[in-house]
């Protein structure tokens, strides 16, 4: 192990922006790059270095390196947000930056209208402070035949070519090999005092939860398998019923916390042979390393790898609640465990798959099969880890990340055909889950880690009983859709709905939310005065919001029309003859699958273009996209601008590039709103 020996004026920063953790794990590959050279290297989140110290710390940084991934409408993410405000600040002086030396790289899927938009916008208001180029920005895309790395390790090369020519490494050092250990900031130790304290308690295991702020603990009252047992794919109904009330909008997730199952971390124990520390209270501990650090650099130290540990923290616990042992290891991981074995043959393979030239080989064994953490240590037996200093940080196992679900339910009431309403909707949370499940050219089993742990849990339907396992969920607000239910002139605009799939989910929530919202009860009570117990239907209701149009898309009518009982009740009554062109909420289904010809919910979007001119163009209305990715996002945006060409019913067309202009004025006005995954 080798620690970097660091120079006058050779401070480097990482600064990310992650929604999912993808993006850091990025960032850290470039800080461990960086070390080998003798950068005094720090990987932060944005959001990490606190608004009183930009001012003065970001514009005396030699060299700073971004990196981050888009969310909802071309956003940044959540924790960039004070960094990003900041940067925004209109009296920051155009040459604020002019010390700095930058570059940016950005994780994007070019299947979204605004590709990589975060990381331009950043690298632009860069720029734009007097900051300069050490290397272009590099646009990493989820549909490259390799994935992000396809970008990013040719990317990651050239930077660190040109930041030499800059920054040579001094006289008298050389850089540090991939295959040499660097030291670790965090270790694990025995918990002395936690031993003692633990020795006769006896926690069950299934009582543990990672303590993360702001969670709510809540009781699995439903998991519902909603698709046929012959149906290709399972999906779920998943009902959270928590102990106090919550609040949430339409469009906002549910944060999930998920666990390694016990089988697999009883295999992993037993690969390492810790069978009998296995339950040891142990803790995260800072080394003299990272202490050295903090008494010479002016940059913040490294915050601790998993910022919330549960308790109490054993090696168990740790890979059951923590480590992604089920992940797909990246070449940083097989640097990492090189050093971990004394098989030659062993060393000299895992050695190969650091190699960045060995990049297709390390693609074909583990990516397009999927071949994980786990398994690669089943084959690679030799390997034995360190626990001390071998499962935090270094390149190794990857930390759980937290796993979001669109809220399908709405706080306003429960759909109309529902017959089970015994349970305060302020206290509820549906989500709708296609469980991860598929075969590789391994010809094994490949499972997600959040949808496999959901699909073992059992309901309790009674959420006070004492034996009920409590599930701690955290809500998550959404950007994209607040507005369309929130705001009075959300409520009021017409709203045309597209959603194929599980892409439902969100829009069920909003469907019903804006319905609560639209209509008045009339029931009257003894007295005769109005009181407001309940929604009414049909004649009784006074509308209030815009039309709605709900183009939904699945396979067939009997195996994924989901909540197919509710949609009869939430439309709106025709009458005869029709008071409008269109009723008040309509919705229209292709089954892709029940007839020869395929039917997909951009060919709803042509059929129907009529009603979809009228709504977004007439009535400047808006069009809320959901489903996943892939063709299905750009085959509707290419519907949409051919409804535009056609003109509606009255022929009243316009040229392609003014569709597209128009398409795009949408954008930049909140009007197209878009959520796939």
């Amino acid at each position: 192990m080798i620690a970097p020996t660091l120079a006058p004026n050779r401070t480097l920063l990482v600064l990310y922006g992650s929604e999912t953790g993808t993006a850091q794990d990025y960032a850290h590959e470039l800080g461990r790059t960086a070390q080998r050279l003798h950068f005094d290297t720090r990987v932060l989140a944005m959001n990490a270095l606190s608004p009183s110290l930009l001012p003065t710390l970001l514009p005396t940084l030699p060299l700073i390196i971004f990196i981050t991934s888009t969310t909802g409408q071309g956003d940044l993410p959540s924790n960039t947000s004070h960094f990003w405000k900041f940067l925004l600040r209109k009296r920051l002086p155009v040459n604020f930056l002019s010390k700095v030396q930058f570059s940016s790289f950005g994780l994007g899927d070019s299947t979204y209208l605004k590709f990589n938009w975060a990381v331009k916008k950043l690298h632009k208001r860069v720029l734009q402070l007097g900051a300069r180029e050490v290397c272009e920005r590099g646009e990493g895309d989820e549909q490259h035949a390799e994935g992000i790395d396809g970008v990013f390790i040719p990317w990651s090369k050239r930077l660190f070519e040109k930041v030499l020519e800059k920054w040579p490494i001094p006289v008298g050092m050389e850089k540090i090999l991939d295959e040499v250990p660097l030291p670790r900031e965090y270790i694990l130790e025995f918990d002395e005092v936690e031993i003692e304290k633990q020795r006769n308690l006896g926690l069950p295991l299934t009582d543990i939860h990672i303590p993360r702020p702001g969670v709510h603990l809540a009781t699995l009252t439903r998991n519902e398998r909603v698709t046929p047992q012959s149906h290709f794919q399972d999906v779920r109904h998943i009902t959270f019923t928590t102990d106090e009330d919550i609040t949430y909008s339409p469009g906002d997730v549910v944060s999930l916390s998920p666990q390694n199952l016990p089988k697999d971390v009883s295999l992993f124990i037993s690969l390492q042979g810790w069978d009998s520390i296995a339950d040891i209270p142990i803790k995260i501990t800072p080394t003299p390393y990272l202490l050295s650090l903090t008494g010479t650099s002016a940059l913040p130290p490294p915050p601790p790898p998993i910022p919330h540990p549960v308790s109490p923290l054993t090696l168990r616990t740790l890979l059951t609640h923590h480590l992604d042992i089920t992940a797909i290891p990246r070449r940083s991981f097989f640097a990492h465990i090189a050093n971990c074995t004394s098989d030659p043959l062993h060393k000299e393979r895992l050695l190969e798959f650091a190699d960045p030239e060995h990049i297709d080989e390390l693609w074909d064994y583990t990516t397009r099969p999927k071949r994980t953490i786990l398994e690669v240590l089943q084959e690679f037996d030799s390997v034995k880890l360190d626990w001390r200093e071998g499962l935090l940080g270094g390149g190794g196992i990857g930390i759980i990340r937290e796993r979001l679900f669109s809220i399908a339910s709405t706080q306003k009431g429960y759909p109309l055909s529902t017959t089970n309403t015994s349970t305060n909707p302020s206290r509820t949370v549906d989500i709708l889950v296609a469980i991860v499940h598929y075969q590789t050219l391994l010809k094994r089993p490949r499972t997600g880690l959040c949808t496999r742990w959901l699909r073992t849990l059992t309901p309790s339907p009674n959420p006070t009983t004492a034996t009920s396992i409590r599930i701690p969920i955290l809500i998550l607000p959404s950007i994209s859709f607040s507005s369309l239910s929130s705001s009075p002139s959300g409520l009021t605009k017409p709203l045309v709905m597209i959603a194929p799939g599980t892409g439902i989910a969100p829009m069920r929530s909003l469907a019903w939310e804006r319905y609560f919202l639209s209509t008045t009860p009339t029931s009257s009570s003894p007295d005769g005065e109005d009181t407001n117990n309940s929604p009414m239907v049909g004649d009784k209701a006074e509308e209030k919001a815009g039309d709605m149009l709900l183009l939904f898309g699945c396979r067939t009518s009997s195996a994924d029309f989901f909540f197919r009982d509710e949609w009869a009740s939430w439309q709106t009554i025709p009458h005869s003859p029709p008071p409008s062109p269109s009723p008040r909420r309509k919705m229209y289904i292709a089954f892709s699958r029940d007839q020869p010809k395929k039917h997909y919910v951009q060919d709803l979007v042509r059929e129907h273009g009529d009603e979809v001119f009228r709504l977004l163009y007439d009535e400047r209305g808006t069009v809320a996209v959901c489903g996943s990715s892939g063709r299905m996002p750009q085959a509707v945006r290419e519907a949409l601008v051919e409804v535009l060409e056609r003109g509606g019913a009255e022929g009243r067309g316009m040229e392609r590039e003014e569709a597209e202009r128009y398409l795009g004025g949408m954008e930049r006005e909140g009007r197209f709103k878009q959520e796939t995954w």
